[in-house]
């Protein structure tokens, strides 16, 4: 293992002194720029976790510098667990950005211990970004996936697999408890995506995964939730048991029938129909999978005589979060906001501040605070609504948003906004790095003040931070 784990640290561009400690032995912080490309042809021997794989995890876990409840865990810095923390001596309670990257390193390393285990005992081969993909996978969910009785681990020790069979073993790791959690479908999608095309981002290639939630409708599921490539068909189409009734198929609430021949092209929830008249739920009876982080935003509630103001009723976010400080320069924004059930955290008791936002938990929040209308359901996804009003509203053309499930960029952000709220610039060159005139027409507003060095960072991915500095701007013009 320490073979293993110096060639990481070199790999990262981590530099150990002989006999520093852990919490000192960080010469410099992964630098994500810097990283150079992958070379698939590296050997099995050979194999660890790329610079691009510890970015990958980095990306997907983001950074909070104080513990937090993680589920089943406390963890810290990276989604570490803070007994990985206590274990190398590093703070249990608060640690830096240098020290998470540390710590995140030798996480890995076991992580990569245990893998290369499995892998040397069943003679499986990969390559880096296959390598990489696993490493990111057993990092989120253990090793319990590391055995006889997992689908995954089956399909990699036969060697033999078609892509829509590898993703679903994949993809049904994606609960909190026994529920489905969008942000880990997220996730998986992104490990599936790196795994079978070398994607380190959902938007790296043009293949895309869909989602086939299976409802038992009664009866029970082999699983409740696979994973399909756009454009293959439902190939495996997994299957369903009752105690009484004989299964004949599986229906969408419109009563449409999926079979394994039908053509992937959207997210979809299929029930099961028990005997030939057998009874399938409405679209009103069920609800798509949705995190829903954020509350809903009632133009008619919030707005004009009730705004949302740093002097709205206040609660002490400390104790509601276990990773928010009084002293964040968001504070005072989410306080607001929570004060007014617009926006919530997570179950574990987190808010994740420097978390990214997707496209779709963009377009929701900003257009509900521009005092849009909520749009109807669609069943393909849960944001498509807001898609399809940002569309026929003129505030986006087609072809600017392409996928739901990406970080947005501070750059569609400001087009976004600035559109919502039908804001021009009137000058130019209010950031160091971007003419962007919607940019410019957001910082004339006051919505958007960009960074103390005077950039705008328009090619940034958009956190939860920022997005509730936004929303209260926008609320408040």
């Amino acid at each position: 293992m320490k073979i293993r784990l110096l060639s990481l640290l070199l790999a990262c561009g981590l530099v150990l002194g002989a006999m520093c400690p852990p919490a000192l032995a960080v010469d410099s912080a992964l630098n994500v720029e810097e990283r150079s490309t992958v070379d698939l042809s590296t050997t099995q021997e050979d194999l660890t976790t790329t610079p691009e794989g510890v970015a990958f995890i980095k990306t997907q876990e983001g950074f909070t510098d104080t513990a937090y409840v993680d589920v089943s865990q406390m963890s810290i810095g990276y989604g570490c667990s803070t007994e990985y923390a206590r274990k190398y001596g590093f703070s249990t309670t608060s640690i830096t950005e240098e020290e998470a990257d540390q710590l995140l390193i030798y996480v890995i390393a076991e992580m990569e211990q245990k893998l290369d285990a499995f892998l040397e005992e069943n003679s499986i081969s990969l390559n880096a970004t296959q390598y990489d993909a696993l490493v990111s996978f057993t990092f989120n969910v253990g090793t319990s996936w590391i055995t006889s009785s997992s689908r995954l681990a089956r399909l990699l020790i036969s060697g033999s697999y078609s892509e829509n069979e590898f993703a679903s073993a994949m993809g049904v790791w994606c609960h909190v408890g026994q529920e489905i959690h969008s942000g880990l479908i997220l996730r998986r999608i992104g490990e599936i995506k790196l795994f079978l095309y070398g994607a380190y981002t959902l938007d790296a290639t043009e293949n895309k995964f869909s989602y086939l939630i299976y409802d038992g409708n009664g009866g029970s599921v082999d699983v409740d939730i696979a994973f399909y490539r756009d454009g293959s068909t439902y190939e495996p189409l997994f299957s369903a048991t009752h105690e009484t009734e004989e299964f004949t198929g599986w229906f969408t609430s419109d009563g449409r029938q999926i079979t394994e021949d039908t053509v992937v092209t959207e997210e979809l929830t299929v029930f099961a129909r028990w005997g030939e008249n057998g009874e399938i739920p409405s679209s009103s009876d069920h609800q798509p999978v949705d995190d829903d982080l954020y509350g809903p935003v009632d133009p008619g509630e919030i707005g004009e005589g009730n705004e949302v103001t740093p002097e709205a009723p206040e609660v002490d976010l400390t104790e509601v979060f276990s990773d928010l400080q009084s002293s964040d320069w968001f504070y005072e924004y989410v306080q607001a906001l929570y004060a007014q059930n617009v926006i919530n955290g997570y179950t574990d008791g987190t808010f994740r501040p420097s978390k990214t936002v997707t496209t779709g938990e963009a377009l929701k929040m900003i257009l509900l605070a521009a005092g849009y209308e909520e749009p109807a359901r669609v069943e393909s996804h849960w944001a498509r609504g807001y898609l399809n009003l940002a569309l026929d509203e003129g505030i986006i053309a087609r072809g600017d948003i392409t996928d739901l499930d990406v970080p947005i960029s501070r750059l569609m952000m400001a087009k976004v906004v600035a559109n919502a709220l039908g804001l021009t610039a009137s000058g130019s060159g209010a950031f160091s790095d971007t003419s962007d005139s919607f940019v410019q027409a957001l910082y004339e507003s006051g919505i958007s003040e960009g960074y103390k060095d005077g950039t705008f960072r328009p090619g940034n991915s958009l956190t939860r931070a920022e997005l509730s500095a936004i929303v209260w701007r926008i609320l408040n013009i």
